[in-house]
């Protein structure tokens, strides 16, 4: 019982750290294929705007360093309950708890920053805005439903099927 119940605690463990740890470059990077400077350019925003969108950019990345290092250290702590063996489930649910607490409370302040920018805009360029990142949002979809249906879903499916008509033909 004891094996189970520390192959479960692992389990959960490795589950969070892979889902966080993939998802916050998503969420906290914005790469080429962002394009800012191309949209920034669009946006065509005044130096009072300009200076407010920087600021609220800055404080928003310095909120989420905070946040991150006080999961890292909750999720440090639950390894060392792990590698000691002292696994203490009120305290491993708290742990739990308290890292998804803190990730929303990243994913609340990302939404009051792009509320906050938006606020700061005129009406054209909140029209830009928004459609920019609704267009955004769509391409994130398609590109993780194309990548989850082609590496796991067809392609996958196609394999079994053929494995099972093999099977059926001998």
């Amino acid at each position: 019982m004891k094996k189970l119940s520390i192959f479960v605690v692992m389990l959960l463990v490795s589950a969070l750290s892979f889902s966080t740890i993939n998802a916050q470059p998503l969420m906290y990077k914005m790469g080429p294929k962002f394009e800012r400077g191309k949209f920034m350019s669009q946006l065509n925003l005044t130096d009072a705007q300009q200076k407010k969108f920087n600021q609220l950019r800055f404080d928003n990345q310095k909120k989420a360093v905070d946040l991150r290092a006080l999961i890292q250290k909750k999720r440090i702590e639950i390894k060392e309950m792990m590698v000691n063996n002292e696994i203490n489930g009120n305290k491993l649910l708290a742990l739990t708890n308290n890292i998804s607490d803190l990730q929303s409370k990243m994913k609340s302040s990302k939404v009051t920053m792009w509320l906050d920018i938006y606020n700061i805009l005129n009406k054209d360029q909140q029209k830009l805005w928004v459609k920019h990142f609704n267009a955004m949002g769509n391409k994130m979809r398609k590109g993780m439903h194309e990548n989850f249906m082609g590496r796991r879903g067809f392609k996958g499916m196609e394999k079994f099927k053929m494995f099972m008509k093999d099977r059926d033909n001998d």
